[in-house]
């Protein structure tokens, strides 16, 4: 971020769908940044002077592969190897 905090997607999802694809490949830091606004509601940017509260009022959808080659798993049998 620079000098001034701008609205960044979760700010512009206010009131509406978070749609985070491929969860376990997101970067775990970022993902649970997302707890505590979840959780108790603003969220709080801070930068150099400014300190700003977004409204953070959404829903969470991610979508997850079962299996980590993109391929279809029938129970537990998956010869998919981690990657």
């Amino acid at each position: 971020g620079g000098k001034t905090p701008i609205p960044d997607k979760i700010a512009l999802a206010q009131q509406g769908v978070l749609f985070l694809d491929e969860l376990p490949q997101s970067r775990a830091s970022a993902v649970e940044q997302l707890r505590e606004p979840l959780k108790n509601g603003p969220a709080v940017v801070s930068r150099g002077r400014f300190k700003i509260h977004y409204p953070f009022t959404l829903r969470l959808v991610a979508a997850v592969n079962r299996c980590t080659a993109g391929r279809t798993c029938i129970g537990t049998s998956c010869w998919c190897v981690p990657g």
